[in-house]
């Protein structure tokens, strides 16, 4: 359901320019006074006995066994020089035991003085709450044809820019499939063209048989867990089950009019996600933060961003050439000559025109491209 507050900031006088922000806020963790408090109790009660337990037992060894006192006084002064080493984390005691950190989303709209016209901004609870908010903003952006920069905190930097007008949001100057197609194939992907559209097939690393049959026996206890965390059950016995067995795993992106597919395979369908043309609004390779708690940066991942399914793979399942990939994957759902165009107002002057590669603006000689550094 799209949230009214964020179409009335788009339908703000002279926008321009849209940022959208993925921020990393902390709170401050009460419940870490009430932990600190009787670690420092306990501490106080057992940490004497357990001093004198260390001292006097190799004391009373070294004594037994006939040591001299010179011998039984090193004895006592390198357990001292352990105590001694030992550091407390108390930087890591302080940011992890009274700050918790959550994520925010921040969506501020500029005009052509870059002024900021209109911001909105909530506090990301659960992960299908962010997603729907950033494909509500991606679609306002891509209807009203404006470019919208994506920002992530932690530290602060640019993830994607996203150009509203074009089709998939694909910034002008794709680099073409004959180009993209070796550095994918580099590490053993093949990459297969057809007129319909795109197929990469990556090999997936197996588990190993031990290990599988092992994980198999546990499934029983392994799978509640899978539950909580909404992880599906099946998909993970049939892996378990194919590495069990030897039969070789393969990851497959599939892209063409029609959608964009991810499919894990081997002799039959493990696993197939899938997001349809009419709702598919863009894909990216980019960095983001976590939804769940801690808040951490993670490292750039795939992201195939539909109006209502979200699909995202980590790099180790995506490969090193993600960025490639993410490019033939636009390029087999974008038919014919579309990518060239597509009108986009300039995000400086608000001029509506074709963005070409390598080529400022008609009116005011802005660079989009220089959104992104």
């Amino acid at each position: 359901m799209a949230d009214p507050a964020i179409t009335r900031l788009f339908e703000a006088p002279r926008v321009v320019r849209v940022v959208v922000l993925h921020r990393r806020a902390e709170t401050f963790r009460w419940m870490g006074l009430v932990e600190v408090t009787v670690i420092t109790v306990l501490l106080l009660l057992f940490l004497p006995l357990l001093a004198a337990g260390l001292l006097v037992a190799p004391l009373a060894a070294a004594v037994y066994i006939g040591l001299g006192a010179a011998k039984v006084v090193a004895v006592i002064a390198g357990i001292a020089g352990v105590f001694g080493s030992l550091e407390i984390p108390h930087r890591a005691l302080q940011r992890d035991a009274f700050r918790k950190f959550h994520r925010e989303l921040e969506v501020r709209v500029y005009d052509s003085a870059r002024d900021v016209v209109g911001t909105w901004r909530t506090r990301v609870t659960h992960e299908e709450v962010g997603r729907r908010v950033l494909a509500q903003v991606l679609r306002e952006a891509r209807d009203r044809r404006l470019v919208l920069v994506e920002l992530v905190d932690a530290p602060l930097s640019c993830a994607e820019v996203w150009y509203g007008g074009r089709p998939l949001l694909c910034e002008p100057g794709l680099p073409a499939t004959s180009t993209t197609r070796p550095s994918v194939e580099a590490d053993g992907t093949v990459v297969t063209l057809s007129a319909s559209g795109v197929e990469v097939a990556r090999p997936l690393r197996s588990t190993g048989r031990v290990l599988a049959a092992l994980l198999l026996l546990l499934m029983p206890v392994i799978a509640p867990a899978l539950w909580v965390l909404r992880r599906p059950v099946r998909p993970a016995l049939r892996r378990l089950w194919c590495d069990l067995r030897g039969v070789r795993r393969t990851l497959v992106f599939r892209a063409s009019e029609g959608a964009v597919e991810v499919a894990e395979e081997a002799n039959t369908p493990i696993e197939t996600r899938r997001v349809e043309a009419d709702e598919l609004l863009g894909i990216t390779w980019s960095e983001a933060l976590t939804w769940g708690r801690g808040c951490r940066r993670v490292p750039a991942s795939l992201r195939i961003i539909g109006q209502e399914h979200t699909i995202e793979l980590p790099a180790d399942r995506v490969g090193p050439r993600g960025r490639s990939v993410r490019n033939l994957l636009l390029a087999g759902a974008i038919h014919g000559d579309a990518a060239a165009s597509g009108e986009t107002h300039c995000p400086y002057c608000g001029t509506r025109h074709v963005m070409v590669a390598g080529q400022g603006c008609p009116s005011c000689g802005g660079w989009p491209e220089v959104l992104a550094s």
